[in-house]
């Protein structure tokens, strides 16, 4: 359709004989909005040198007048103005969009951070097993999760930090044997 002309081509156009131009499809004309349409007056919206979607003026069929390179201009001109706002809302989604990221990964950061001190402080081995659960368990917001040790060599399997509902769960370490 008109539309569709005037995005590729980033030119506003004017049409008033919708049924002979060659750039409208006859078909279209019937499904905008159920109305007959005579004339119409399509201005690209640009952003960046990039046609983002049309602005389009249309007359029913029986309308008296037909639209004029004044009133294309004046349809371009708001055209624009709609583009340069639609752009705005874009870059400020886009920019709230990376600072949540930015903010995310701040958050990560802290967390790791706070792990590592805490497994600066932490003298034994299970002190900081438990500092790195507790944290675990924190930034994540679940009561559910368990920290294994797995020796190979004594193929045992250690429970170092289970906690199920927030409680601590005391699993036995064990050796597993292998299969036979």
């Amino acid at each position: 359709g008109l539309s569709g002309w005037v995005t590729l081509h980033k030119q506003p156009v004017i049409s008033n004989r919708l049924r002979e131009d060659p750039r409208v499809d006859p078909r279209a004309l019937e499904r905008f909005s159920g109305m007959p349409l005579r004339n119409a007056a399509v201005a690209p919206l640009m952003v960046k040198e990039r046609a983002i979607g049309t602005l389009v003026l249309v007359d029913k069929l029986g309308g008296q007048s037909d639209f004029d390179a004044a009133g294309l201009e004046l349809l371009v001109s708001f055209a624009n103005q709609a583009a340069i706002a639609i752009g705005n809302v874009n870059l400020f989604n886009e920019t709230t969009r990376l600072l949540k990221e930015a903010e995310q990964r701040n958050a990560e950061l802290a967390v790791i951070n706070s792990i590592q001190q805490a497994v600066g402080s932490a003298l034994d081995f299970q002190s900081i097993v438990d500092v790195v659960g507790d944290k675990l368990r924190e930034v994540f917001g679940t009561g559910d999760i368990a920290i294994f040790w797995w020796d190979e060599e004594t193929r045992r399997n250690s429970h170092l930090y289970s906690y199920e509902h927030g409680v601590p769960l005391p699993i036995p370490s064990g050796v597993v044997e292998p299969d036979s």
